[in-house]
């Protein structure tokens, strides 16, 4: 049937353009948080263990980010 064809091309059409907006958003959050003057990190829930900080935060506390890594915010 066309138009269940058109409506599955169209749905395709619309997931790609999420998916790409998703990606987009996901690369502005991300050059926040690396470029931010302040300090931030990710921690993991459970552990508190660092998963990310940012440039900001290893000038300050001298600390590279593998070292971060090895940290709790215990």
């Amino acid at each position: 049937n066309l138009v269940e064809g058109l409506g599955t091309v169209q749905e395709i059409t619309d997931k790609k353009k999420i998916e790409q907006l998703q990606q987009e958003s996901e690369m502005l959050y991300r050059q926040l948080f690396e470029n931010s003057p302040f300090p931030n990190g990710i921690l993991e829930k459970e552990t508190m263990r660092f998963l990310m900080v940012n440039q900001a935060a290893t000038k300050l506390y001298g600390y590279t980010e593998e070292e971060f890594k090895k940290l709790t915010a215990y």
